[in-house]
């Protein structure tokens, strides 16, 4: 029968072959794709030969996708017969897919016989292919055009000005066009950067590079160059006439930066990151020098105080930096006053790290100084007189030994004065306000982040109340403890404020919350404050209440309300206001529930019991709904709200055996309670601990 069955599905499908076939002839295409189709459904022992036909019909009305899932349907059909794998690598070629057709050929070669007739022409269509791709890649080839044989060189030229000096570097191995060019243009050299050179530069890759410059080069930046105690550097000064400005990023340079110096008469800037010896340092302050830009980050060990021997001042320099002690060093003894007459027209003065002991520096002779920075010092003088022109002013890290007489009596007010930094710093607030008066300032940028005598509130107290720092863009108060959601108001006095830092402060969530509403107020004025840093705000997750216990018992309370309208309520009105109601309880046990596991967990495990909490919830939620349905089934609708009330009612008599930590610390030792103070846990407690908790701050590695 099956047999039987067999031969009429072949005559009917050849009978559709045929069909289709003379509507072929005819031109008809869609009817003979029809015919193929509803032979096809058939599934007859010509399959193969149908859908090669299908396919072949598809090809021809561009029909590629559904050629194509003929042709790997063949393939599945009958893994050793090529006839799907050359349909598909046909059907693939004019997809425009070369690559993937070739893979398919290979698959064919993989999976027929050896002895098939076909194989010869798989492997001819491989070849093809594979002779196509080379022909499209050879044209793809001629295609591109070397912009240096297109472009004027001129315009060339132009381009590669704005290139990183790197990027020329590496242009040179393009070809050797690229490398003559390139090289043969002063240009392209008259700039040097080496900051980024991994490995060392040797003498000649230097003069080679000097050479390529015609000598005119202008900037250089010098790192990791083989040898700079030989004259190296003496050899590049003295043959480029128009070196403008130097940076050496490392090594050490003594004498023969001295004789370099010697011989140049157009060097503007020179920037030093390696370490020089302080005869050095003391020989580039001089007056037959053009400098006007002087940078030494690393001055060499020396011992007793560091002096400056009388001479010509020094004209040209505009920009002193000098750090005078590596990183954790001690502070260096200068004679100030003996530097201070060779810098008559500097603008920028930044000494860190020197220690000075003389009864008054007196700065006003610097009728031209903006910026003046003293980081990581210590001043041991009586007072301290600052130019009228000075608008940014840096004394961050560094203390004053005698605070009292700090005032200087003859201070001239800075009125341009616009940056001022006291991050750290032990300046007295009647030198403040003498320097910065209450009744006149263009103040916009104000660091007193860990300040020992200056805080949020002094500037509420002196500025704020008046009006008087509308300009200010940027403030920080970090670690100052006086700075909390009683004081946090006082930010609607700063309507410019774009930057706020309040890191490690006492800020509790009522404060939080104030801040962002005046954000919120801000960004609808118009003025939006862009950036705020919270950074160790411990008490960020506090608000109004001092105990948990009272929220928690209250939400329990209106819990087993709502519960019990569930139980006994037959209307919807009823049902819906107990869902309302039992909304709010269940929101306020979890927000009280939370903030109880931070107050008295230890930082370091809290993460684990917040884990703990919600496997709680987890378990509860899966093992409510099965206890519920047994329950219900076993005794019935109201003993299901029995379960329900009776852990209500556990809950309620556990929590009134809990003793908070707020509490507990009335029976503390008073070490233990100084202790929680100094963590920052009880804020109506640390205004009284304030100079013991600042002490602490300022004797700490924290900083801005």
């Amino acid at each position: 029968m099956r047999f039987e069955s067999s031969n009429v599905q072949l005559v009917a499908a050849e009978k559709l072959q045929g069909e289709g076939m003379a509507a072929l002839r005819k031109g008809n295409l869609k009817v003979a794709i029809d015919k193929f189709t509803e032979a096809i459904n058939m599934q007859p022992p010509i399959l193969m030969t149908l859908l090669d036909s299908r396919a072949a019909l598809y090809d021809k009305t561009d029909q590629l996708k559904l050629a194509l899932k003929d042709a790997k349907r063949m393939m599945e059909h009958e893994k050793a017969n090529p006839k799907g794998y050359l349909r598909a690598g046909k059907i693939l070629h004019r997809m425009d897919k070369s690559t993937m057709a070739v893979e398919i050929y290979k698959l064919g070669i993989k999976h027929i016989e050896p002895s098939d007739p076909h194989l010869p022409r798989l492997k001819e269509m491989i070849e093809k292919a594979l002779e196509k791709q080379n022909k499209a890649l050879k044209a793809a080839r001629k295609k591109i055009y070397d912009p240096m044989q297109v472009l004027p060189l001129e315009l060339l030229e132009m381009v590669l000005e704005y290139l990183p000096f790197s990027n020329i570097v590496a242009m040179q191995r393009v070809s050797k066009t690229w490398q003559n060019v390139i090289s043969s243009n002063a240009r392209f050299w008259a700039t040097l950067d080496f900051s980024h050179a991994k490995k060392p530069i040797s003498r000649s890759a230097l003069k080679n590079c000097i050479n390529k410059s015609k000598y005119t080069l202008t900037k250089a930046t010098l790192n990791r160059i083989h040898n700079f105690n030989d004259t190296t550097v003496i050899d590049m000064v003295s043959v480029c006439k128009d070196l403008e400005y130097m940076k050496v990023m490392d090594g050490f340079m003594g004498s023969s930066l001295t004789r370099a110096m010697e011989l140049t008469k157009s060097l503007k800037t020179l920037i030093l990151h390696c370490q020089i010896p302080y005869g050095t340092f003391e020989a580039l302050i001089n007056t037959e020098l053009p400098l006007e830009h002087l940078e030494c980050l690393r001055l060499g060990p020396i011992e007793g105080t560091l002096g400056f021997v009388k001479k010509e001042p020094c004209l040209a320099l505009k920009r002193l930096l000098v750090n005078f002690a590596a990183d954790g060093e001690k502070q260096r003894s200068m004679h100030m006053g003996q530097l201070i007459p060779l810098l008559p027209n500097v603008q920028e003065l930044q000494l860190c790290k020197i220690k000075v002991e003389i009864e008054k520096i007196d700065l006003t002779t610097l009728e031209r100084l903006e910026i003046f920075v003293c980081r990581h010092s210590e001043l041991r003088t009586t007072e301290v007189l600052y130019p009228v022109s000075l608008q940014i002013l840096d004394l961050s890290n560094t203390s004053f030994s005698n605070r009292a007489p700090n005032l200087a009596i003859n201070q001239e007010t800075l009125y341009n004065l616009k940056r001022l930094n006291l991050t750290k710093s032990d300046i007295t607030v009647e030198t403040l306000l003498e320097l910065i008066p209450p009744h006149e300032t263009q103040l916009t940028h104000l660091r007193i982040g860990f300040a020992k005598f200056i805080g949020f509130e002094i500037l509420a107290e002196h500025y704020f109340n008046y009006k008087l720092l509308l300009n200010l863009v940027e403030l920080s108060v970090e670690g100052d403890y006086e700075f909390s959601h009683r004081t946090i108001k006082d930010l609607y006095y700063l309507p410019s404020l774009k930057r706020l830092n309040f890191s490690v402060t006492s800020l509790n969530g009522a404060g939080a919350y104030q801040f962002i509403r005046n954000t919120i107020f801000r960004y609808v004025a118009g003025q939006w404050l862009r950036f705020s840093e919270w950074r160790d705000t411990n008490l960020i997750y506090r608000d109004h209440t001092k105990y948990r216990r009272s929220p928690f018992l209250w939400g329990l309370v209106l819990l087993g309300a709502s519960t019990a309208m569930f139980c006994i309520g037959n209307s919807i009105p009823i049902l819906v206001a107990a869902r309302l109601i039992q909304g709010m309880p269940v929101g306020c046990i979890w927000v009280v529930g939370l903030a109880l596991v931070i107050d008295t967990v230890p930082a370091n495990e809290q993460n684990q019991s917040l884990g703990y909490v919600a496997a709680g919830i987890t378990a509860g939620s899966s093992l409510g709904p099965l206890l519920g349905g047994v329950i219900y089934a076993k005794a019935g609708y109201v003993a299901v709200f029995i379960l329900a009330f009776g852990v209500i009612g556990v809950d309620i008599i556990l929590w009134l055996w809990v003793i908070e930590r707020a509490a507990a610390k009335q029976w503390q030792a008073p070490a233990a309670a100084s202790d929680d103070l100094v963590e920052g846990k009880d804020p109506d407690k640390l205004a009284k601990n304030e100079e013991t908790v600042r002490e602490k701050i300022l004797n700490s590695d924290i900083g801005p």
